[in-house]
């Protein structure tokens, strides 16, 4: 049997998985096509009559469902299971089942009100709170909403941010390929059931990622992350929890077909709170000429607009807020899909950034008077100049600071600060506080080649809550619909009044 021991962020990120610290990663994809937007034009359209139309094509998904097959023959990383033993383990055989879930909704204003540049709420409590993940059983699925939306749920063992988007682009070329190949197949087509049989999964050679280079070597850490009292507690905590809840739950579950309206008023501790927000094509063009001129980035830009809308009051101005930047370690997008590849960019904010102290305790020398150095109080501009200001230093501290780590990995390799700082907190020898997680995947580009009949209408990327993280900020963008905000927090946090001013703050950049 092929296996492979988890290297100390892997076994992070599983523990945490299976003790129902965090449950996994979203990446979803919408499409459309010209017929299905003139068809929406008619009040008299039925979500029945505009399916029709649509990607996945009929009940039986056999569009999908021969996709996946592909998928998985010509990607080993989905191939790959977590055993009791807590290695990384080739499956040998993987069912629709196991794999793919169908979803739908009653009618298409349901649709509209729920799906409107956002996912489903209730379906993102379900995800994360009802879905985790098995072991000996994949660590990724499928769930296709009325024909059109693809989302996968992927498990952070395997998978980063820029995998999932990966999986969406290497989805298209195997729909592209399924559809061509349906094409040729009669009308009698067997019903698939399997969607992979691994011939010689005992011999099967298992992926490493980047952290099990041998090239990366920490001295001092001195602990066997694998040892018998580590594989005692990841069985335990599979049989005495995730087993029993998930017997439970499939217990009335004979099928994967599932009703929307099912989903409502469960409570999800895993799934936070989401709000997603959409700029339009036009004002995301204007927002990019905005950071064009500013010379900044989106992730810089985003994260100081976070910074800005906080509410610091009962802070202390010499704490510091710690920001995360999620670097892909890739150099180019490949169509083969691998395992994690990415760095943690850690930035400190201090909290006096966001007040007046900084802005009125600098010199304005306006270079005839000495005396007139400090911007007064009473003046009337007072506040913009501030605001002015504080985003100025604010940006540039995260977009130097961002820069110098980026060339710090392309001048050391894998003898970076930052992986060796990751290793180290995953071996519980260095330790963080939590964080505001900023996952930029607009550069992620998920658009479908211009011979396809179909357009990628919105993208979409969602975590779910973790332990280290108390806000997450994920970007994604489409040519079609412009740039995807989704917001992302634990329960019980009161965000209303940062969110209304985020909104505020970017919708006056974008030139309104």
């Amino acid at each position: 049997m092929a296996t492979r021991n988890l290297s100390e962020i892997e076994r992070w990120f599983a523990e945490e998985t299976f003790q129902s610290k965090r449950n996994g990663i979203v990446s979803a994809s919408v499409y459309t096509s010209r017929e299905e937007e003139e068809m929406l034009k008619d009040d008299t359209a039925t979500l029945s009559s505009v399916k029709t139309v649509r990607l996945a094509g009929g009940e039986k998904c056999a569009l999908i469902k021969l996709a996946l097959k592909y998928l998985i023959e010509e990607n080993i990383i989905l191939q790959l299971t977590l055993n009791a033993d807590a290695k990384l383990q080739s499956l040998e055989k993987i069912f629709v089942n196991d794999v793919l879930t169908k979803l739908d909704f009653p009618s298409l204003v349901d649709e509209k009100i729920e799906c409107y540049h956002s996912l489903p709420l209730p379906l993102l409590k379900e995800i994360f709170n009802n879905e985790p993940f098995l072991i000996n059983k994949p660590l990724w699925r499928l769930f296709l909403i009325d024909e059109n939306m693809l989302i996968f749920h992927g498990n952070e063992t395997i998978f980063d941010a820029f995998s999932m988007m990966n999986m969406q682009r290497a989805m298209q070329i195997a729909i592209n390929r399924a559809k061509h190949d349906l094409i040729n197949i009669s009308e009698n087509m067997e019903v698939i059931d399997t969607l992979f049989i691994n011939r010689d999964y005992r011999n099967l050679k298992i992926p490493k990622s980047v952290y099990d280079s041998s090239k990366l070597f920490i001295p001092s850490i001195g602990k066997d992350i694998l040892n018998s009292q580590t594989q005692f507690f990841f069985k335990k905590i599979y049989t005495e929890g995730i087993k029993k809840s998930i017997d439970i739950l499939r217990g009335y579950q004979p099928t994967n077909h599932l009703q929307i309206h099912n989903l409502y008023n469960q409570y999800s501790d895993l799934c936070g709170n989401s709000v997603f927000g959409n700029i339009s094509t036009d004002k995301y063009k204007r927002l990019k000429k905005f950071l064009y001129n500013e010379d900044i980035s989106l992730k810089s830009f985003i994260a100081t607009i976070v910074m800005m809308c906080l509410d610091v009051s009962k802070s202390s101005e010499q704490s510091d807020i710690l920001f995360q930047f999620p670097y892909n370690l890739r150099k180019v997008s490949k169509s083969e899909l691998d395992l994690l590849s990415f760095k943690n960019i850690l930035v400190k904010c201090p909290v006096s950034y966001v007040t007046s102290k900084n802005f009125l305790d600098f010199d304005f020398y306006n270079g005839y008077d000495a005396n007139n150095v400090r911007f007064p109080l009473e003046d009337p501009e007072f506040k913009e100049k501030l605001l002015d200001f504080n985003f100025e230093h604010i940006s540039k501290l995260f977009e130097t600071s961002i820069r110098a780590r980026i060339n710090a990995w392309n001048r050391c390799g894998l003898n970076d600060d930052d992986i060796k700082r990751m290793k180290m907190a995953a071996s519980n020898t260095y330790l963080i506080d939590k964080v505001i997680e900023i996952n930029d995947l607009v550069e992620e580009s998920l658009e479908i080649p211009k011979e396809s009949n179909y357009m990628l209408k919105d993208a979409f990327f969602v975590k779910s809550s973790n332990p280290h993280a108390f806000l997450t900020v994920s970007l994604t963008s489409t040519q079609m619909n412009g740039l995807n905000i989704t917001l992302t927090y634990p329960e019980g946090y009161e965000m209303d009044e940062f969110i209304l001013k985020f909104e505020d703050t970017i919708d006056l950049a974008c030139g309104n």
